[in-house]
């Protein structure tokens, strides 16, 4: 099957340290306890200190997608989640934290990345997928950042230590 793919990509500076930034976009727990982000469903199924497995519920086109997706760091700090079954086999959702200023203020450039096949036969869909793609990304940009700068953020302890 011949497949091409859709890149979306998106660099949002936040007003927090970058191991505050990195930390919370790795809290599985505290996006599902606290509703970051409500069109999303997750269930966590395995965690450890660098590698989760979890369920990830969304809507595309209306059409509910359930993935089982497998979320790892990389060497140098990435953040990155693949999905590994279902509709959306193969996507992967990266996330990058570089320390950055605005004037004074300390912060954290965070550059989210999604990259999802898609069989050629479908090609002609791809600027409908990528308008999709950039609303979700720039919906779950918006929700993170709201939640970190607004003090709503406290890391979670982790539930389990087998992955």
């Amino acid at each position: 099957m011949a497949v091409t793919f859709v890149e979306v990509s998106l660099q949002v500076w936040m007003a927090a340290p970058e191991a505050l930034v990195r930390q919370h976009h790795a809290d599985l727990w505290h996006r599902i306890e606290h509703r970051v982000h409500p069109q999303l469903t997750l269930h966590v199924l395995a965690e450890g200190w660098l590698r989760a497995r979890y369920l990830r519920e969304t809507k595309l086109f209306g059409l509910r997608r359930s993935n089982l997706v497998v979320r790892e760091f990389e060497s140098d700090g990435t953040l990155l989640d693949t999905a590994i079954q279902g509709p959306g086999r193969g996507t992967t959702w990266s996330y990058r934290f570089t320390t950055s200023s605005v004037g004074v203020q300390p912060g954290t450039v965070v550059e989210s990345m999604v990259r999802m096949p898609l069989q050629r036969s479908l090609a002609w869909l791809k600027p409908f997928y990528r308008a999709a793609l950039k609303r979700e990304l720039a919906l779950a940009a918006a929700q993170s950042k709201r939640d970190i700068e607004r003090g709503y953020y406290q890391p979670t302890p982790r539930r389990s230590e087998a992955a």
